[in-house]
């Protein structure tokens, strides 16, 4: 799992109304894009999957870009805001 700033990496936080979940997109890491209910949930299964992408692509001998370690969380609000 990832545990330190070091292996920390950016990740944008979104509410998907299609699977009625929170949607973590992480742009450092193609194709991760867990989601979970709550949110909370969302960033566990993100910090996992991260893990095991970071493995799989070290077993692969793909090239793994050095993380930068920031975190955003992005969403849009558009129903019950006047």
């Amino acid at each position: 799992m990832v545990t330190s700033e070091e292996d920390s990496c950016e990740i944008i936080i979104d509410w998907s109304n299609q699977h009625n979940s929170s949607v973590v997109d992480i742009p450092e890491l193609p194709g991760c894009m867990p989601d979970g209910i709550p949110v909370e949930e969302a960033v566990k299964n993100a910090k996992e999957i991260v893990t095991e992408w970071i493995q799989t692509a070290t077993h692969e001998g793909r090239e793994i870009l050095k993380l930068r370690g920031r975190l955003v969380f992005a969403t849009e609000f558009s129903e019950g805001i006047d």
